[in-house]
């Protein structure tokens, strides 16, 4: 029963992340769990990909180059989509929280 902890069996998850290694890493990780992963590489793709795939969560990274997980957050409820979006950041300080959480995040 222990193995069935943390089992993603078919949660489809977007994850967005610019940083190609940590990337693999997640993707791998979600993968091994039973995820079905989707993978946009910046903001934009992470909204386009958002409305084609309409994922059970996405993964969003904060600091993304042209549009950020801020504002790729933000285009995402802009559009009424409620999906869970949990923020991913290297600069876990009180205000990236607050400031994630007033673009829209759950976590």
């Amino acid at each position: 029963a222990d193995e069935e902890i943390g089992r993603l069996d078919g949660i489809v998850v977007l994850l967005a992340e610019d940083h190609p290694t940590n990337r693999t890493m997640l993707a791998e990780t979600l993968i091994e769990r039973g995820a079905i992963v989707h993978v946009a590489e910046n903001g934009e793709e992470a909204v386009r990909l958002a409305t084609e795939y309409r994922p059970d969560a996405i993964l969003m990274d904060c600091q993304m180059p042209r549009i950020d997980g801020l504002e790729a957050t933000r285009r995402i409820r802009a559009a009424g989509d409620r999906v869970p979006v949990i923020a991913l950041t290297a600069f876990a300080t009180l205000n990236i929280r607050e400031d994630c959480l007033a673009a829209g995040m759950n976590s």
